[in-house]
C-alpha cells in the first residue's frame, strides 16, 4: 500500500468530512450499542462484579425508539404531483402513478422506515436514487436506503436536503479481484498501490480504530478495497430562454447552474473520471440533482446530526446503576458491630446474608451490634427511579399511555388520549423532516422517470384498496389508416421540469376515498334516504362493475314502489 497521501481534491474533500464527523460517529455507534443493550463497558462489569453486584440492563431506550417508529408508520403521507396549471391535471397524475409504481417496485416504505430509525437513534440516514436494467432490458428507477456510516457530506452544508453541498462521498468496501474486475485496464495501478507488503505499524493502530480505519484505502488481512463514489457540483453556464417584457419575446440568456459530476476514486487511484478535467465526470444520471438525500432527525448548533438516543443515555446509566444498587441492597444486610461484639466477623457477614441465618454474639454483644435500615434506602431508590423514568418520557415524549402502560394522573379515557396527543405532538419536528426528505427523494426520482422512460410502456399500480390500474404513457400516435405520424402523446420527458410540484396528501387514495369516509359518517345520523344514500355510496366507491350494480339498486328500489299489478295508479295530488 502507498505510504503517501494522495493529491487529488477528492481526496482532501474526504478527509474533510472525516474529521468533521469524528465525533459523532464515535458517539453515535454508541446510541446504536445503547439501543441494542449494551450498556456497560468491559471495565464498568469488572469493577461492578468485583463489587458484588450485577451489571444489569433495563433498556427503556429500545421501546421508546420502537415507539417513534410506530408513530412514523401510522402518520405516514401519501405522495402527490400536482400540476400548476389546469392544463397538467392529466399529466400530474399519470406521474403519481409513476411514481407509486417506483415505490411499489423497490419497496420504498419499507427502506425509508429503516432509514427513519437509523436518523432517530443516530441522527442521520441516507436514501439513494438510481437507475438499474431490468431482465427485460429495460431502465427501471429505484431508491435503496444507504447504511450513515457509509456516507460523508460536505461540513459546510446546512440545507436540510444537502442540496447546498459541495459534494456527498458514498463509501464501500470490495474485495481487491472484484475491483480489477469492475474497472478494466486499472489493475496494475491498483496492484502497485495496494501492496501487501506494506504492513507499518502505523496502518496497524489506524485499522483498529473506528469506521475499519477510516483514513487507509485497503485492509490487508481481508484483501478489500475502499471505493469512493463522489458526487460534486460545479458551477457552469447555461442557455435559457427567457422573456423580454420589451419587446415580448424570448431571448437566450446565459446563467449559472450548479452542475453534478461524478467520479469514482480509491486512495490515488482515479477508477472513472479525471483528477483534473471535470468535463470527463459526467453525471451518469443525467439530472443536477444529488441523487443522496439525508434523513435527519435533529441537528446542533454545528450542523452535526443529533439523534433521539443521545439525550437519553444520561439517565439509561443512572437506571442501570441504581438498578444494579437496588438489587444488590435487597439481597445484603449491613450490620455495624463494636469490637468484641462477635467471636467471628467472616461467619457473622456469611451468616446475614441467609434467610435462615445464626449469629453467635458474645456477652452482652446484642447491646453492640445494629442492623443498619435498608429500606429507607429501597425507599429513596425506588423514588427515584420512578423519577428517571417519567424524565425520560419527557425528553423522548413517548409516555406511559402511548405504550399501553396507562398513568398515575390518567382518570378517564379522554384523559388517556390527551396524552397521547402529547406525546405524538413532541416528534412533531422529527416527522416533519421525515416527511421533507420524503418529497426530496420523490422530487429525484421524477426528474429520472423523465430522464429514462422515455419508450412506450404499460404500467400497472396497486391501489390501497387492492385495486389495480393500468397507465400508458409515451404512446405513438397514429393517424385514421393505423400508420405512425412521429408524434408521442403522454410524453414524460418534457413535463417535469416545469408543469409539476410535489404536495403532502392526507393518507387517502383519492380525494374521493376521503369523500366517501366522511360520507358513511353522515349516513348514521339516517337523514338521506335508503335509496339516494345507497346510490351515492356505490358512486363513490372503487367497486369493480358499479355501474350495474347502481342499476339493479334503482331496479330493486322502482319495483318496491310500483303497484301490483292490474291496480291502478293512485291519481296524482292536486296542485
Amino acid at each position: 500500500m502507498s505510504d503517501r497521501s494522495p493529491t487529488h481534491k477528492f481526496d482532501r474533500w474526504l478527509r474533510s468530512a472525516q474529521r468533521f464527523e469524528e465525533k459523532w460517529r464515535r458517539e453515535n455507534q454508541e446510541c446504536f450499542e445503547y439501543y441494542d443493550g449494551c450498556q456497560w463497558t468491559e471495565d464498568q462489569k469488572a469493577e461492578i462484579e468485583e463489587r458484588g453486584q450485577q451489571p444489569t440492563v433495563i433498556n427503556t431506550i429500545r421501546p421508546t425508539i420502537d415507539m417513534v417508529c410506530a408513530q412514523e408508520v401510522e402518520r405516514r403521507c401519501d405522495i402527490q404531483v400536482c400540476g400548476r396549471e389546469e392544463s397538467d391535471d392529466s399529466k400530474a397524475q399519470l406521474m403519481t402513478a409513476l411514481l407509486k409504481h417506483v415505490f411499489d417496485n423497490c419497496n420504498f416504505e419499507y427502506y425509508h422506515s429503516c432509514g427513519f430509525r437509523e436518523a432517530i437513534i443516530g441522527g442521520r440516514s441516507w436514501l439513494e436514487a438510481g437507475v438499474y436494467t431490468d431482465e427485460r432490458g429495460k431502465d427501471m428507477v429505484k431508491v435503496e436506503h444507504v447504511p450513515w456510516e457509509n456516507v460523508y457530506l460536505d461540513p459546510y452544508s446546512r440545507k436540510p436536503d444537502a442540496s447546498d453541498a459541495r459534494f456527498i462521498i458514498k463509501v464501500k468496501w470490495v474485495d481487491r479481484d472484484m475491483v480489477k474486475t469492475l474497472f478494466p485496464g486499472k489493475e496494475a495501478e491498483i496492484d502497485s498501490t495496494f501492496d501487501d507488503d506494506y504492513k507499518g505499524q502505523e496502518w496497524e493502530a489506524q485499522n483498529e480504530a473506528s469506521d475499519r480505519g477510516q483514513a487507509f484505502y485497503y485492509d490487508v488481512k481481508t484483501q478489500r478495497v475502499k471505493i469512493c463514489e463522489c458526487w460534486y457540483t460545479k458551477p457552469e453556464k447555461k442557455s435559457v430562454k427567457r422573456l423580454n417584457e420589451k419587446t415580448g419575446k424570448k431571448e437566450e440568456a446565459q446563467v449559472f447552474v450548479q452542475a453534478v459530476h461524478f467520479v469514482i476514486f480509491s486512495d490515488e487511484i482515479i477508477l472513472q473520471g479525471s483528477a483534473e478535467d471535470d468535463n470527463a465526470n459526467k453525471n451518469p444520471l443525467g439530472v443536477d440533482l444529488f441523487p443522496l438525500v439525508p434523513i435527519y432527525c435533529m441537528r446542533d448548533h454545528q450542523g452535526r446530526p443529533k439523534g433521539i438516543v443521545r439525550d437519553l443515555i444520561d439517565i439509561q446509566d443512572q437506571i442501570n446503576k441504581l438498578n444494579s444498587k437496588f438489587l444488590w441492597t435487597v439481597a445484603s444486610n449491613r450490620v455495624i458491630v463494636e469490637e468484641g461484639a462477635v467471636r467471628d466477623p467472616d461467619i457473622l457477614r456469611e451468616e446475614m446474608q441467609k434467610p435462615d441465618g445464626l449469629a453467635v454474639l458474645n456477652d452482652g454483644g446484642l447491646q453492640k451490634m445494629r442492623l443498619d435500615d435498608k429500606y429507607r434506602d429501597l425507599s429513596y431508590m425506588s423514588n427515584h427511579l420512578n423519577f428517571l423514568l417519567s424524565t425520560e418520557q419527557r425528553i423522548s415524549g413517548v409516555n406511559d399511555s402511548m405504550l399501553g402502560l396507562g398513568g398515575v394522573n390518567e382518570r378517564s379515557g379522554v384523559m388517556q388520549s390527551t396524552r397521547i396527543s402529547q406525546g405524538a405532538a413532541m416528534q412533531t419536528t422529527i416527522l416533519e423532516n421525515m416527511y421533507f426528505s420524503k418529497q426530496r427523494i420523490s422530487l429525484v426520482l421524477l426528474r429520472l422517470i423523465g430522464k429514462f422512460y422515455t419508450d412506450y410502456r404499460i404500467v400497472r399500480v396497486t391501489q390501497p384498496n387492492g385495486l389495480t390500474d393500468n397507465y400508458e404513457f409515451n404512446i405513438p400516435e397514429r393517424d385514421a389508416m393505423g400508420n405512425p405520424t412521429g408524434g408521442i402523446a403522454n410524453k414524460i420527458e418534457d413535463t417535469l421540469y416545469y408543469d409539476v410540484i410535489l404536495k403532502k396528501v392526507p393518507p387517502f387514495n383519492s380525494m374521493r376515498d376521503r369523500m366517501l369516509t366522511i360520507f358513511a359518517e353522515v349516513l348514521k345520523s339516517n337523514v338521506i334516504p335508503a335509496p339516494i344514500a345507497g346510490k351515492m355510496m356505490l358512486l363513490l366507491s372503487d367497486m369493480p362493475n358499479k355501474e350495474d350494480l347502481v342499476l339493479e339498486l334503482e331496479n330493486f328500489y322502482s319495483a318496491q314502489q310500483a303497484p301490483p299489478a292490474g291496480q291502478p295508479m293512485a291519481p296524482a295530488p292536486a296542485q
